[in-house]
């Protein structure tokens, strides 16, 4: 749960956080907050002024090398609409390195600035708020689903879309544990056009045999139905619509990923959406689209419906970044920004609305969540005044309660890919200890590094949220072997298992331990050497290139042999755990030589 609390789980291309765990930033941010009980309802009490960055008087953070709300009016603003989307189920960045950004603490401590300058916020996300399906449980993807979708509601969200991560993740189950049990109170969910209940043709899977509309499938009894179609917001300065709809690109990935669900097209669901919103006693003046689409249908929306001011769509791509400013409608005199806030939660947009002679005028201001915006460990009962970290232990106090390690491991792992190759040895986990008996050298070395204590972090550093060393997404990278079988299950049944070691990038070794001198074995042993006569290179080389510049670096003539070593071990064994999220300085040439334990025993291991 360090790592990003968490994440679209990558097992397989393995995501989680980085092996670099006891790092000043966990000094500087952890220690000294301690942990008080989980409170199942949180307090709303505004942060004092002073606890947090004032933005609009931020003068030291910049974007896109202008001060925040610079070309913002000197006046209040009447409204401020705070835009996300496709958070992916990250509630915040692990703390294993800096710098990181997002995380639903650093968001709320945002709306706390600017609530206590008077200004009025309410939020719309355009959902995926569930993690993107992995190997991990479906159950954890519930839990924080339910815990994001409180701390929306803690935010002040109105409206959050649906997305293909929620239906993937089992949708009824999501809206079940937080809307059911929510009394249908805000933030209330958006996806106007889809269809449910649906039987399909057998010979034909796009002929829909049999369906339910989304009014009666989703119906609460004495209450709205669990999935609308819009909101309306009236109680502001600037009244407010949003309307919540799904394109055909995403409607045809959440149709192939359960054809249970349909969607109407938006040729007949956006006449019908906009007739609803302008047929109240109330006109909103702003009007939202949360769009679950491209940027290209965006833009044809835009142009066949210019009533909308905002459109909030997806992002494309992998791990897009958040555009510095909206997109315009494609009109020569364009009414609509097109708005996308990229992936995993880094980012907020905020939208200010100005009453004017004219009409609304729109300022927008993007947001990245850096380090700035963390809640001070000092004085304890401040940090903890803040809504959001309050959820979060209440989130890993559930996964330690309900043992989301040992469901992980009844029902999700899989054979290490030693196993799989030598099946008719007996290839399982042994710990690092045990390698130390022939291997003492390496032992030694390792027991120096940052890693044989990365266990010791999750139990002892990682306090904002605690109880990190029970939860699955956190464990993999700070014990041995987590997601295979006969890897780390718990600190009670493999104590040897804990702290990330040797066989985390050897692989299990009791096959090795058996039989040392077995040809199949020591090459399973470096996974990185794609040629067996391939080698390491040697410390001084290390540690020359990590004293260069990156710009110098192509300067120096490699031979292939090394260079392909260098990339399998960095992208197939260090960036398993050393990702972009959770280690974004990590650095190849510099790591290497940290952990560097080769040629300090001609014990005929390969790499030597």
């Amino acid at each position: 749960m360090v790592a990003y609390m968490r994440s679209p789980w990558k097992l397989g291309a393995r995501l989680t956080l980085g092996l670099l765990p006891v790092v000043a930033l966990f000094s500087m941010l952890l220690l000294g907050c301690q942990n008080k009980p989980a409170q199942t309802t949180p307090s709303t009490k505004l942060l004092a002024p002073s606890a947090i960055p004032d933005l609009t008087a931020a003068k030291e953070i910049k974007v896109g090398g202008r001060t925040l709300f610079s070309d913002w009016p000197k006046e209040k603003p009447d409204l401020v609409l705070m835009i996300t989307g496709q958070s992916y189920g990250f509630l915040s960045p692990c703390g294993c390195s800096s710098p990181q950004t997002g995380g639903l603490e650093r968001r709320f401590n945002v709306v706390q600035s600017l609530k206590a300058k008077g200004w009025d916020v309410v939020g719309v996300d355009v959902g995926d708020l569930a993690p993107v399906p992995g190997k991990g449980l479906t159950e954890q993807a519930v839990k924080k689903y339910t815990f994001m979708m409180k701390s929306l509601q803690a935010m002040g969200y109105v409206a959050v879309g649906v997305g293909l991560t929620e239906v993937q993740s089992d949708l009824l189950q999501l809206l079940g544990k937080f809307t059911l049990n929510n009394g249908g109170k805000q933030p209330i969910v958006l996806s106007g056009n889809m269809v449910a209940g649906v039987e399909r043709d057998k010979a034909d899977a796009t002929k829909v045999l049999k369906s339910t509309s989304r009014e009666e499938y989703f119906k609460i009894p004495d209450g709205r139905a669990m999935i609308d179609d819009v909101e309306l917001v009236t109680d502001k300065a600037v009244s407010l619509g949003v309307v919540g709809l799904t394109a055909p690109s995403i409607a045809s990935a959440i149709v192939e990923a359960n054809p249970t669900y349909d969607f109407e097209p938006l040729t007949t669901a956006l006449p019908k959406a906009v007739k609803k919103l302008n047929g109240g006693k109330t006109k909103p003046e702003l009007k939202v689209l949360l769009l679950q689409g491209s940027l290209i249908e965006a833009q044809q929306v835009a142009k066949d419906y210019p009533e909308f001011q905002v459109i909030i769509c997806t992002s494309d791509g992998g791990d897009s970044e958040a555009p510095l400013f909206p997109k315009l409608a494609p009109a020569e005199k364009p009414t609509t920004q097109i708005i996308q806030m990229g992936h995993k939660g880094k980012n907020v947009g905020l939208l200010g609305v100005f009453k004017t002679p004219n009409g609304l005028d729109l300022r927008y201001q993007l947001v990245p969540l850096g380090e700035e915006f963390l809640t001070p460990v000092k004085p304890v009962d401040l940090a903890m005044d803040n809504t959001v970290l309050q959820l979060l232990e209440g989130y890993t106090a559930e996964v330690k309660k309900d043992d989301l390690l040992a469901k992980y491991s009844e029902k999700v792992k899989s054979n290490h890919p030693t196993m799989v190759a030598n099946e008719k040895s007996d290839v399982k986990y042994i710990g690092s200890a045990a390698c130390a008996k022939c291997h003492a050298a390496e032992y030694a070395k390792w027991k120096e590094t940052k890693h044989s204590h990365a266990y010791e972090a999750l139990e002892k550093l990682a306090t904002r949220p605690s109880l990190r060393q029970f939860d699955p997404e956190c464990v993999i990278c700070h014990t041995v072997g987590f997601e295979y079988k006969t890897g780390f299950a718990s600190k009670e049944k493999t104590p040897e298992l804990m702290n990330n070691g040797c066989e985390n990038c050897h692989g299990p070794g009791s096959a090795h331990a058996a039989k040392p001198q077995d040809a199949d074995l020591l090459k399973a042993l470096a996974p990185w050497k794609l040629n067996r006569a391939d080698k390491l290179p040697t410390l001084e080389f290390l540690k020359k290139m990590a004293d260069l510049p990156e710009n110098e670096r192509g300067k120096i003539e490699i031979p292939n042999s090394l260079q392909r070593v260098v990339r399998a071990l960095d992208g197939q064994v260090c960036r398993k755990c050393h990702d972009l999220d959770n280690d974004p300085k990590f650095d190849i040439w510099t790591y290497l030589p940290k952990v560097y334990h080769s040629g300090l025993k001609d014990d005929g291991l390969p790499g030597k």
